[in-house]
């Protein structure tokens, strides 16, 4: 219940409101309006979904590791480990990469049309924009987990030496992958639906800066994955 001669901060662009004008009161920080979610616990659910997502991707990166090394003479997999080792890694660099950046933009274009904008709360819709994706990554290894094999078999004719077979196979890698690369797409679109949304309704910013910051958002994301 608000206290006569307090204020309360209703949001990242909006101005403190006064309750009581005799008094000059204590801030409570960190609520807005639209859905009363406080900022720390957006941004820790927020870091929460990222988080998840980069586990999910280190444990499908495992099982692909896993069903190669089924399906290929041990003689041969003795590099295995490192390319997909080395793999995994750029694939998490290129995802925090892309994280952060993405973010910078998207904060930036933001400040330029709202000066006064809550950027803490601003990261936390962001971060939680990232369900999609985590979902997707889920989704990958849940189909794993219940079976789905990968349409590929390892085949090397005799004088092929270990390294060679990584190499061939590190070059294979995106046209195996190809069938998720699908649902990828569709997770990062997703996001960028939800990330505009969330601006809308959780930072109050108007719908033509929060669509330019969810449209970089989404094009910084899916310009990494492809580099990557």
């Amino acid at each position: 219940m608000a206290q006569p001669g307090r204020f309360i901060d209703f949001g990242g662009n909006a101005s403190l409101r006064e309750l009581d004008a005799g008094d000059h009161g204590t801030r409570v920080p960190g609520f807005a309006v639209a859905g009363g979610v406080s900022t720390a616990t957006l941004a820790a659910v927020g870091w929460a979904i990222v988080s998840l997502h980069l586990l999910l991707l280190a444990a499908n990166e495992w099982m692909v590791f896993a069903q190669f090394r089924a399906r290929m003479p041990a003689e041969l997999g003795r590099g295995l480990a490192t390319l997909f080792l080395a793999d995994g890694l750029r694939l998490a660099a290129a995802e925090v990469i892309a994280l952060v950046v993405a973010g910078f933009v998207a904060l930036n274009l933001r400040t330029a049309s709202h000066p006064g904008a809550d950027h803490q709360r601003a990261l936390g819709a962001l971060l939680v924009s990232y369900v999609p994706i985590a979902l997707h990554s889920l989704g990958v290894a849940s189909a794993f987990l219940s079976g789905w094999r990968l349409d590929v078999w390892v085949v090397a004719g005799a004088a092929a030496t270990p390294d060679e077979v990584a190499t061939t196979i590190r070059d294979a890698l995106p046209v195996v992958l190809e069938p998720l690369s699908a649902g990828r797409s569709l997770g990062t679109a997703a996001a960028v639906i939800l990330f505009a949304v969330l601006q809308r309704r959780v930072c109050g910013i108007a719908i033509r800066p929060s669509l330019a910051a969810a449209a970089a958002f989404g094009t910084i994301l899916t310009i990494t994955r492809l580099v990557a």
